[in-house]
């Protein structure tokens, strides 16, 4: 009903890392794979639907990482710096801040723990880029990376919802700080 009034809405939940209580080196990828920095070329140029659509996240500001077995990306993740993430900002963005905009693995390799080891992997590469924070906005209802983001250490901060209907202009927007 809703939608057919042209109601919609984005309800995400808001998780950060601290990069400064994190290890400078991270463990290693799983083994049988590598852990690398991919360009747009290279995310485009996969054979795997749910990598290659992922390119729309590409552009100025954006660093992309995967975990690669032989020269397949078989788990990637986005995130978003400087003014693409001001951008697009969600939540209260500090200096040296990065958001994880998004993490797919290919559908053959889910539940071997991929995109968890890629978490943690990209947030030493972020630290060791000189990155202080991370922020990540994930769908409410998606429970499996929620989990994701809670085995790599991610702690939820609070809560967003936007509301688009249309006699506004622009969204009506809530935002609700965890407490600790």
């Amino acid at each position: 009903m809703a939608k057919a009034l042209g109601v919609q809405y984005q309800y995400y939940r808001v998780l950060r890392l601290d990069l400064r209580d994190q290890p400078a080196q991270a463990s290693s990828p799983p083994p049988g794979l590598q852990f690398e920095a991919v360009d747009e070329s290279g995310v485009r140029a996969s054979l795997d639907p749910e990598i290659r659509d992922t390119a729309t996240f590409a552009g100025p500001g954006a660093m992309a990482f995967a975990l690669l077995q032989g020269s397949r990306i078989v788990c990637l993740q986005w995130y978003w710096v400087d003014e693409r993430l001001r951008d697009n900002e969600f939540w209260t963005i500090g200096s040296r801040t990065a958001a994880s905009e998004h993490l797919v693995t290919v559908v053959d390799c889910r539940s071997r723990g991929y995109a968890t080891a890629l978490k943690q992997l990209t947030a030493v590469r972020m630290g060791n880029l000189g990155y202080e924070t991370l922020l990540s906005r994930v769908w409410w209802s998606n429970c499996a990376s929620l989990r994701v983001s809670a085995k790599a250490g991610w702690q939820r901060v609070g809560t967003s919802l936007s509301l688009s209907v249309p006699w506004r202009s622009r969204p009506m927007e809530w935002r609700w700080v965890e407490r600790p």
